[in-house]
């Protein structure tokens, strides 16, 4: 078992693991090691937050799981696209991933520097977070989609599809902070736990011509699958908070 192993979450998935891994292990842009640049360490730690529940159900396990590896390279590094898919061929026995993760690692490292070594990770776990949107870890469940019920839309209802979405498409609790946050609305926390972690929230929305904001609600005011504690199971199984890191960016003063 190597170190990469050791030190993987069991939410995460082991290909992400290791590329924030490399990462941590490597000298920053600011001719530092990452994880002690504090610049460096936010960054890292807010891409940590992004993997969160990543390590998702695919339809046909390990191989399709691999090719997804191999897919998110060849977005992120065109050009080198075959060699990613030739490696994962090579490496796709169910009851042994690392070589394939090993490989893929150093396929990524060919083409890396320490300059552009964690915008490359971001820009691998974005790519790989699109692919998977919609699915979820065993066991977690998936908020229902928004349906048309006719009539006016009012205020109240238009937030609540447009949060409806982002938690729907959102892979875990920090991706859907970001969502939120694209999706011209305004998320404030609202209760506070012994550690200072989000309980609950409320949402408003930002007219985009204007800047006006719109009536704030709270979480389970909208509906009650959308309140925070229901939204953290749909993306881990349990509601556990993940993302403080990703709090204080999206929703900090």
């Amino acid at each position: 078992m190597t170190a990469i192993q050791l030190r993987t979450n069991e939410t995460v998935d082991p290909f992400l693991a290791a590329v924030l891994e490399r990462c941590e292990r490597g000298i920053c842009e600011h001719r530092l090691p990452a994880h002690r640049c504090l610049p460096c360490a936010r960054e890292l730690g807010l891409l940590r937050e992004l993997t969160d529940s990543t390590d998702v159900r695919w339809q046909f396990g390990v191989r399709e799981n691999a090719i997804a590896w191999a897919h998110t390279i060849n977005m992120v590094f065109p050009e080198h696209g075959a060699q990613a898919y030739a490696r994962v061929s090579r490496c796709h026995d169910a009851s042994d991933r690392a070589p394939a993760i090993g490989e893929l690692v150093a396929l990524i490292s060919e083409y890396t520097t320490a300059m552009n070594q964690l915008a490359i990770a971001t820009s691998i776990i974005t790519e790989f977070l699109r692919q998977c949107r919609g699915r979820r870890r065993p066991g977690a469940r998936i908020v229902a989609p928004g349906t048309e019920t006719g009539g006016p839309i009012d205020e109240r209802r238009a937030l609540e599809s447009r949060v409806r979405m982002a938690a729907w498409e959102a892979n875990n609790e920090a991706h859907f902070l970001f969502l939120i946050r694209e999706s011209d609305l305004r998320i404030y926390p609202r209760a506070f736990g012994l550690h200072a972690e989000v309980l609950r929230c409320g949402y408003s929305r930002i007219d985009a011509s204007n800047g006006a904001e719109s009536e704030m609600y709270s979480d389970d005011a909208l509906a009650p699958d959308l309140g925070l504690p229901m939204l953290r199971s749909t993306w881990r199984g349990d509601t556990t908070p993940t993302a403080p890191i990703t709090w204080h960016v999206v929703a900090g003063p």
